[in-house]
């Protein structure tokens, strides 16, 4: 399943995209998203046997764990002339600043595709800068349970851009994805919204 469904997902990229893929790409992908998959089944196995209490508690943004960098992002699009701004926000277990990540796209289809886009961009930033233990908070709920449950929620044209960021995850020593409210993602969310109005890069 995981072969074909790659075998696909490269035929659409060579044929709509005009993209020049090599076959030991591909075999790369396929590999890394089945060993993904295999993990997630042995995890879901695990928590099978632990209660979860449901519980409504109230987020609020919290620093990581120490030797952890957490990094928030968001996306701010507009869907009548495509643009999207986007932002990734650093900071370290005591809650300092560590830096701050922006950038200004045309042509993106849809807004999530802008979420899943700049979540690429905080991993594949995260591994520039030579992070080794990271993470990533999103309040796209979607994204979430993709990237940790494998769950069928993202469309097509968004998963290969998902698959990517998994594929740098895995160079990572220890990493996270989890969802926060929209709440705890405000400075993102502002510095994302203020990056599409004035169409501005930076880093």
């Amino acid at each position: 399943m995981v072969v074909t469904r790659t075998l696909w997902n490269t035929r659409r990229d060579v044929h709509f995209q005009n993209l020049k893929i090599e076959p030991q790409a591909v075999a790369k992908k396929a590999l890394s998203f089945s060993k993904y998959i295999e993990n997630l089944y042995n995890r879901q196995q695990h928590d099978s046997f632990i209660d979860k209490p449901s519980v409504h508690i109230e987020q609020l943004w919290t620093p990581p764990d120490f030797l952890f960098i957490k990094a928030n992002y968001d996306a701010s699009y507009d869907p009548d002339n495509g643009l999207t701004g986007v932002a990734v926000i650093l900071r370290d277990g005591a809650g300092n600043w560590r830096g701050g990540l922006s950038k200004c796209y045309a042509g993106i289809r849809s807004s999530e595709q802008a979420e899943c886009v700049t979540f690429y961009d905080a991993v594949k930033w995260c591994e520039e800068l030579q992070i080794s233990q990271v993470i990533v908070e999103t309040d796209l709920k979607g994204i979430e349970n993709y990237i940790n449950n494998a769950a069928p929620v993202i469309s097509w044209e968004s998963e290969t851009i998902l698959l990517d960021a998994i594929d740098k995850l895995k160079f990572f020593i220890r990493w996270n994805c989890s969802f926060v409210s929209r709440k705890c993602n405000k400075t993102a969310d502002t510095l994302a919204k203020y990056r599409r109005q004035h169409k501005v890069s930076r880093i």
